[in-house]
Order: C-alpha cells, then sequence, then structure tokens
C-alpha cells in the first residue's frame, strides 16, 4: 500500500515489522504506527474461560500446568 504524508504530500516509506505499522515520511519526518490484531495470536484476545482437565486423571500436574497455558 501506498500513502501520502499528510502534511507535506510526499509518500510514506513502510517501516513496518512484524505486527507493528509503522510508516514514516522521509520530507517532513511525519509517521505514524499502529498495531495489526489479525496478525497476533487471537487467543490472547479471547475472553472465553476455559478449563482443562485430564480425562482419566493419570495426566501429571506439571503437564496441565503446560497445557493450560
Amino acid at each position: 500500500m501506498k500513502y501520502k504524508c499528510e502534511e507535506c504530500g510526499a509518500e510514506m516509506l513502510n517501516q513496518s515489522e512484524g505486527p507493528y505499522i509503522h510508516f514514516v515520511c522521509p520530507k517532513c519526518g511525519n509517521a505514524y504506527a499502529t498495531y495489526d490484531y489479525t496478525k497476533d495470536n487471537p487467543i490472547k484476545f479471547d475472553e472465553i474461560i476455559y478449563s482443562v482437565k485430564s480425562v482419566d486423571n493419570k495426566t501429571s500436574l506439571d503437564v496441565l500446568k503446560i497445557v493450560s497455558k
């Protein structure tokens, strides 16, 4: 995508990395940044409460802790 600087009209340079979106104007230094939540793990934004339990009651507590993370 190409964006024009709102201050001077120059084409902004894309300096995005990972889920971070960052554009900078090479002429006047104007910049904007945001975060693209679609590139992140959606479970971080899930508000549902889940429970983890062993089906046969033989799973160790350590394994259940790892799975629940």
